[in-house]
């Protein structure tokens, strides 16, 4: 007898965007493009959809603001919702609390519901004007208020955390909706490695010299992340010398800098299309944020082979081991600044970047693809796991 076709998988992926515009954007594209090629028919619906031509692939735009934050949301969970409802096909996986409709798996890339109960935390206003913390405000609240309709069985069958305690937050949050799966997320192994070149022509580009330490703080959301206090350490740390790369309030901080006495060793690059060049410009990463519910820069940075000084925030906790590859601060200056004065030892820093690269290994793309095609389609297609290559140890 002929043997029966299989039926085809079919996902229908819904996130504002999808694409090189952020970290979890990047990420969405990648699951993306790995699905696609293990035969998964996807139609991706989002605000803006930036991926690569696929005959599997098909995708919708939704036309609308993607600023002020408040109004956007409520303008894609209004016009998203009747698209989903009309275009959707097969399985339906969102990018957090979006839309209205009945989906079978939502990624919770940051909990807004746990970031509110947060001791002492910072506004995640992009200004420091006070429309801005008015936005800042609006847009949280709205966000809150998303989550509790969206995440509960009625609207959606598996919540998706990207690390234990994230999971475990999950549970507590939304008890209904228990257990979280926990699906980490990866990094690009063959684009994040040390790269001497690179670091010796980004120096130059900046004026650091080659033997002169320097810390790198990349993403946005700025105050929570940290960077108020890394400023303040590296003040305390005349040796040290600053990037910025991301996003954020560049006035304040600039001021801040001003204050101290280190704006000529703070170096604002903005927002970065190959962050990979400027960690291997660096010799350790800082991130101290107040709540992380992953930590992308975190484990690109591991995978370029740096010592990474972090806090005790959540999601970091799954891939960095304290005082084996990192260090673990509290989010004050002065911890900070403490474990700066550490890696000013060349060969603690090569010890705990080479540690650092080595648990990177264990979060490749296709391990994450994995994930997702047995949570969305009940099995996986064996997958292997790039191995770390004699290169990938830190640069001494």
């Amino acid at each position: 007898m002929p043997r029966a076709e299989q039926a085809p998988r079919r996902l229908t992926v819904v996130a504002h965007e999808i694409g090189p515009f952020g970290g979890m954007e990047s990420q969405l594209a990648e699951l993306v493009t790995r699905l696609l090629d293990r035969g998964v028919e996807v139609r991706a619906i989002g605000r803006r959809i930036e991926l690569p031509a696929h005959e599997r692939l098909t995708t919708v735009e939704i036309a609308g603001p993607r600023r002020p934050f408040p109004i956007a949301y409520l303008w894609f969970f209004l016009f998203g919702s009747i698209v989903v409802a009309r275009r959707r096909s097969g399985v339906v996986y969102t990018m957090g609390a979006i839309v209205a409709n009945r989906v079978d798996a939502a990624k919770v890339p940051f909990c807004h519901a746990a970031w509110a109960r947060e001791p002492g935390r910072a506004t995640r206003a992009s200004g420091s004007g006070r429309l801005r913390r008015i936005n800042a405000w609006v847009a949280a609240l709205l966000s809150r208020a998303g989550e509790t309709v969206v995440y509960r069985p009625s609207r959606c069958g598996k919540l998706v955390a990207m690390s234990r305690s994230g999971a475990a937050e999950l549970d507590e949050l939304f008890p209904a909706m228990r257990p979280a799966r926990v699906i980490p997320n990866g990094v690009e192994l063959e684009r994040f490695i040390p790269d001497p070149a690179a670091r010796r022509q980004l120096r130059a580009e900046l004026g650091v010299a080659e033997n002169q330490p320097v810390a790198i703080f990349l993403g946005g959301d700025w105050r929570r992340k940290g960077l108020p206090q890394v400023i303040d350490a590296i003040a305390k740390q005349p040796s040290w010398q600053l990037i910025v790369a991301g996003r954020g309030d560049v006035d304040s901080m600039t001021r801040q800098a001003q204050q101290l006495g280190v704006a000529g060793r703070v170096h604002f690059v903005g927002p970065v299309s190959e962050p990979e060049r400027y960690l291997a410009a660096a010799d350790a990463l800082t991130m101290p944020s107040t709540y992380e519910p992953w930590g992308n820069a975190a484990l690109e940075a591991c995978a370029s082979g740096l010592p990474v000084v972090v806090a005790q925030a959540h999601g970091v906790r799954d891939f960095v081991e304290d005082e084996r590859s990192g260090l673990i601060v509290d989010c004050d200056p002065m911890s900070i600044a403490s474990a700066l004065v550490r890696l000013e030892d060349r060969e603690l820093r090569t010890r705990l970047g080479n540690r650092a690269c080595e648990l990177a290994a264990d979060f490749s793309l296709e391990k994450v693809a994995d994930g997702y095609e047995k949570l969305l389609f009940g099995r996986a297609q064996a997958a292997v796991t790039p191995r770390i290559s004699q290169t990938r140890g830190a640069v001494a």
